[in-house]
C-alpha cells in the first residue's frame, strides 16, 4: 500500500515541493511574422503551473548574440533558449537549449504555446476565424450510464473504475494479511518442534 500510495502521490508532492520557481528565457525569433512577442506572452501566463516564466525576445542573430545566450545558460543567469526558426509557420522545429532537458513538462509547455500562436496565424492567413473554429471543434460529451434490468443506473465510468480499485486493493490487503497469518503460523510450529526436539535430546 505505502509503495502504491508512494507512486501516485509523488509526483504531485515533488511538483509542489520544487515547484514556485521563476524561470527566464530567451526567445530568438527568427520568424518574419513576428511570433516571439505572442509566444513568450503565452509562457508568461501559462497556467497549470506552479513556476512563474520570464522571456525575454530577441530578433538580432548573430555570432556573438548566440556565444552570450549560451553563456548567460551555462552561467545560470538563463534556464534556457527557445529558438524559433524562419519556416516555423510552414511546419519547422522549435529549439529548445539548455542545461537540462529532463523537464518534460516544461517543453510540453513550450510546445503548446507555440502550437498555439502558429495556430491562429495559419487561420488568419486561411482567412478563418480562430474562435468560430473553437467553437466548431469543440468537443461532444459522453455520458455513460450501466445498464441493468432495472435499467440505467447513472454510475458513470469514473465511479466504476473507483470501485473496482476499492475491490482490488481489498483482495490485496486481505490476501497480506492472510499470508502473514500463514508465515506466523510457521514459525510458531518450527519454534515449537526445536523445543520439543530440544526436551527429547535431554
Amino acid at each position: 500500500p505505502a509503495f502504491f500510495l508512494i507512486l501516485l502521490l509523488g509526483p504531485v508532492l515533488s511538483q509542489q515541493l520544487i515547484g514556485g520557481d521563476e524561470k527566464s528565457f530567451a526567445i530568438v525569433d527568427e520568424t518574419e511574422a513576428g511570433l516571439g512577442m505572442e509566444i513568450a506572452a503565452a509562457l508568461t501566463t501559462s497556467a497549470g503551473s506552479a513556476d512563474q516564466y520570464r522571456a525575454t525576445t530577441i530578433t538580432e542573430t548573430s555570432a556573438a548574440v548566440d556565444d552570450s545566450l549560451v553563456q548567460a545558460v551555462l552561467g545560470e543567469r538563463l534556464d534556457g533558449i527557445i529558438r524559433l526558426p524562419p519556416d516555423l509557420i510552414q511546419g519547422g522545429a522549435v529549439n529548445y537549449r539548455a542545461r537540462s532537458v529532463t523537464d518534460t513538462g516544461l517543453q510540453r509547455r513550450i510546445s503548446q504555446a507555440v502550437t498555439a500562436a502558429v495556430q491562429r496565424r495559419r487561420l488568419a492567413t486561411a482567412g478563418i476565424d480562430p474562435g468560430i473554429l473553437a467553437s466548431l471543434m469543440e468537443p461532444i460529451p459522453v455520458q455513460g450510464a450501466r445498464l441493468t434490468s432495472e435499467g440505467a443506473t447513472g454510475e458513470s465510468a469514473a465511479a466504476g473504475m473507483i470501485f473496482s480499485i476499492m475491490v482490488g486493493f481489498s483482495l490485496y490487503m486481505l490476501i497480506l494479511l492472510y499470508g502473514v497469518q500463514v508465515l506466523q503460523s510457521v514459525q510458531e510450529e518450527k519454534n515449537n518442534r526445536i523445543k520439543l526436539l530440544g526436551v527429547a535430546v535431554k
